[in-house]
């Protein structure tokens, strides 16, 4: 099969407002690990913060055990206004999952994405 070769070209990129934060999940204390077995699907929500609680709300279970999920929060990491947004669940205090939040204003859902590796 015959394959197409182009040219070479080099791309700078620049950022001079500082808006790509370079922190990384593992510098917040969460190495991405297995995916979440969720039960009931998606949350949604009108903001962030909505979809990620429906989302926590419907329930996460480990090995058939129900988890307990304290907080969530956003992580600081990519483009600050950009989609999705990555958010942290934590359970005691610990990283224990993250959650990807997508869609437009007003209409935004947020899937479980990957269990923090124990530390």
């Amino acid at each position: 099969m015959p394959t197409a070769q182009g040219t070479e070209s080099v791309v700078t990129v620049s950022d001079p407002s500082g808006f790509w934060s370079k922190t990384t999940l593992a510098d917040l204390g969460c190495r991405p690990g297995a995916t979440p077995s969720w039960v009931g699907g998606p949350g949604h929500g009108a903001t962030a913060d909505d979809a990620v609680i429906n989302l926590l709300k419907r329930g996460l279970k480990l090995n058939g055990v129900t988890s307990p999920v304290v907080a969530a929060t956003r992580a600081s990491i990519g483009y600050a206004d950009g989609m999705p947004q990555t958010w942290i669940a934590t359970v005691a205090g610990k990283p224990y999952l993250t959650a990807l939040v997508s869609g437009s204003s007003g209409n935004l859902t947020a899937d479980p994405d990957a269990l923090c590796a124990a530390n």
